[in-house]
């Protein structure tokens, strides 16, 4: 019996305990306690960045570096074209391995001399 009335008088003194604490606890502010990880700085650092006006210059600039990418290609291209046709002309070929002459096959020109 006196073991029901120790336990009775230890819940009541806890209950008593936990009623006060949780009167107590409004009064206490709500501060954040910020703890600094690298991850929290990192996030920190990354909301300070004006990631609109980065945006902005990268868009530029990815604009002008492939403007001068295609003068590029078409300058190689040109150049191409002028290499190619300078093979043209001192091999006398029309690009199949086939000699030509004013467009003409030298197979034809054989063909009519023959006939002659």
């Amino acid at each position: 019996m006196y073991d029901l009335i120790l336990q009775l008088a230890v819940f009541f003194s806890l209950g008593a305990i936990i009623y006060l604490v949780s009167r107590a606890l409004p009064r206490i502010n709500d501060v954040e306690i910020e703890v600094k990880t690298p991850l929290a700085r990192f996030d920190s650092f990354l909301a300070k960045l004006p990631l609109e006006k980065l945006d902005a210059i990268f868009g530029s600039f990815l604009e002008k570096a492939l403007r001068r990418f295609r003068v590029g290609v078409l300058r190689l291209d040109n150049w191409l074209n002028y290499k190619i046709n300078q093979v043209k002309e001192t091999n006398g070929t029309n690009g199949n391995g086939k000699n030509s002459f004013n467009g003409q096959h030298a197979l034809l020109q054989e063909n009519s001399a023959e006939e002659k």
